[in-house]
């Protein structure tokens, strides 16, 4: 596209598939241009065509094929394939393929060249099969051939005739054959005006430059706007609103994310305080992680609610959905506790009966903790460089716990307040041993206690 006054041709596309295994192809001709997210997914697509084409006594010209890698068009974000003096154009909607058309039409008149509209064409692909062919054609040649009709009407040529006529003159840019006989009427009945007449209800500018900007100014001013009230508010359809909101504006609606606590500023600049100090920690002694020894608590049920994802199967297309009633966790549970490192588990137990978490029980655990440290991480325990990693509850931060943990000189590796992505018995460890758990029964707190030490078994 480098030469001045180039003429090139456009084929617009949507939605490719192949019918066949899932290439996904553009064929012009006896031309084949399949595109694929990698080299092995490429291999993959060109096999399954050989045997596609094996199949139906077909062969494929290797001499001449060639593969291309295309990466966003340097003009916008068009996605563009070319052959020769062929441009192939992938759209997702129309309205998002008139907005390429557009931007590749504002480089070819900045780079002198031309479009040849009379060729272009638009196709909608899906699963292998053509659902519309349509016609582009400029306003001209519609005027062109519309006068032309008339013209044959006042000589008294019969419409099949001037149809004919027309497709030696205009070639794959005449209009098609109802619409020649649709106009041929008209003009029989002594219409004269080959202007198509005003239509009455809303212009068809609901996309344009205005419109977007105005849509994502009141989006930008109020995220939960509805997509109604944005349409009522500028008085266009809500279906070309919501593809203004998706096609346009590239946007979608999502929940918010649940957090336990939305943290304040102070409280972010000193969680990003203390990620940098353990940075740098690492950084200095590459070997600190494998010192540091964490833990946490958390409740193992006697049954708990099995997730959204453990509950779905599969099904047939004219099977019904699969249901379930609501499910609660039961009062049977008991509490875990348990401390690891990168070797392994150090210690665990779970509260008896009847007791509470507080500082006087937390500082048993502590006892038993180092207890635990002595007899499995002797060389942790003769060097005493290991670090104590658990978050900030009370019983962990209370003044008793503290001067145990500071007389037997104890290192300490902070915690963040709020922050349970930064402790690894929160996103790591807990999560892995209840998941496979959740959906059983269990009776007894010994069931549940024999069920979690053999989970925890697997994880390490």
């Amino acid at each position: 596209m480098a030469g001045v006054g180039l003429v090139c041709r456009v084929f617009l596309v949507f939605c490719i598939t192949a019918e066949f295994g899932d290439i996904h192809l553009l064929l012009y001709a006896d031309d084949i241009a399949i595109i694929g997210e990698s080299r092995i997914n490429l291999q993959k697509k060109i096999k399954i065509l050989k045997e596609y084409l094996d199949e139906n006594l077909m062969t494929l010209n290797e001499s001449k094929s060639k593969i291309m890698v295309f990466r966003n068009g340097e003009f916008g974000d068009i996605h563009l394939l070319l052959y020769a003096d062929d441009i192939a154009i992938i759209g997702e909607s129309r309205i998002n393929l008139q907005k390429k058309i557009k931007i590749l039409k504002e480089y070819l008149d900045e780079n002198l060249m031309t479009l040849n509209e009379s060729k272009s064409k638009i196709m909608v692909f899906r699963n292998g099969g053509v659902l519309v062919r349509l016609r582009f054609l400029p306003i001209k040649k519609k005027m062109d051939q519309r006068t032309c009709i008339k013209f044959c009407v006042k000589n008294e040529i019969k419409c099949a005739d001037a149809f004919r006529m027309l497709t030696v003159a205009y070639g794959e840019a005449t209009l098609d054959r109802s619409n020649v006989y649709r106009w041929y009427k008209m003009f029989s009945e002594g219409r004269e005006d080959v202007n198509d007449e005003e239509r009455t209800g809303r212009l068809s500018t609901s996309t344009t430059d205005e419109k977007i900007n105005e849509v994502e100014k009141m989006i930008l001013a109020n995220r939960r706007i509805t997509v109604r009230e944005v349409a009522e508010d500028l008085n266009i359809s809500i279906g070309s609103c919501h593809s203004i909101f998706i096609n346009d504006l590239g946007m979608r609606r999502v929940a918010a994310k649940f957090v336990p606590k939305l943290l304040n500023c102070d409280q972010k600049k000193h969680r990003m305080k203390i990620a940098n100090e353990m940075l740098d920690s690492v950084r200095d002694d590459s070997n600190l992680l494998q010192r540091v020894i964490t833990g946490d608590e958390a409740w193992v049920y006697g049954y708990d609610v099995e997730t959204k994802a453990q509950s779905s199967q599969w099904k047939l297309p004219h099977e019904p959905r699969p249901k379930k009633a609501r499910q609660v966790r039961s009062n049977v549970k008991v509490l875990l506790t348990v401390f690891f490192d990168c070797r392994g588990v150090v210690h665990h137990e779970f509260l008896p009966q009847g007791r509470t978490v507080n500082k006087e029980y937390y500082l048993q655990v502590m006892r038993n903790l180092r207890e635990a440290i002595r007899q499995k991480r002797p060389d942790l325990w003769k060097n005493k460089n290991w670090l104590l990693h658990h978050d900030n509850a009370p019983a962990h931060t209370s003044l008793l716990v503290r001067d145990f943990l500071a007389k037997n000189n104890t290192l300490m590796m902070p915690q963040p307040p709020y922050s349970p992505d930064l402790a690894p018995c929160d996103f790591f460890l807990f999560p892995k041993l209840k998941r496979p758990m959740k959906g059983r029964r269990y009776a007894t707190l010994d069931e549940i206690k024999t069920a979690s030490k053999e989970e925890l078994k697997k994880i390490f």
